[in-house]
């Protein structure tokens, strides 16, 4: 674990995973699928802040982590709340997302549209996920259209 030198808030040589940065998060909901990108700013004090964008545009993104664990919350055009693990360059959890006015805000107007998935990996790790499926799936393919 990259803790980059700091123990946590007791002093007891533990420390939280070092999240500052870019991932690539993949979402699954019931019918989709879609990738997203986040940019974090981890703080001291154990709060998260950045920017989340998909491709229909960006918002703020917030939210705590502690002991590996993140909740994290954004409004673009629909709200999205994640939750689960995060850990230096990847992580995973669930997802609720739905859309309410500010002033209209409450947890079940703000989850209508349902749970899904999320998995998030730093950009490099990420491209080489998508490279080796690939050219596992490519590997796969060749046989098949060779044989035809």
């Amino acid at each position: 674990m990259n803790c980059r030198g700091r123990d946590d808030e007791h002093g007891n040589g533990r420390c939280d995973p070092y999240i500052t940065g870019q991932r690539i998060v993949d979402v699954e909901y019931l019918n989709a699928r879609a990738v997203h990108e986040f940019q974090l700013q981890q703080h001291p004090e154990g709060t998260v802040s950045g920017l989340h964008s998909d491709r229909l545009g960006s918002g703020q993104i917030n939210g705590m982590h502690g002991h590996g664990e993140i909740a994290l919350h954004s409004k673009m055009p629909s709200y999205f709340a994640f939750s689960g693990e995060l850990i230096t360059d990847s992580g995973s959890g669930t997802l609720t997302t739905g859309a309410a006015m500010d002033e209209h805000a409450s947890i079940g107007l703000r989850s209508q549209f349902g749970v899904g998935a999320w998995a998030a990996t730093a950009p490099i790790a990420h491209s080489l996920r998508e490279h080796h499926t690939f050219a596992l799936a490519s590997s796969l393919a060749t046989p098949f259209a060779a044989a035809s």
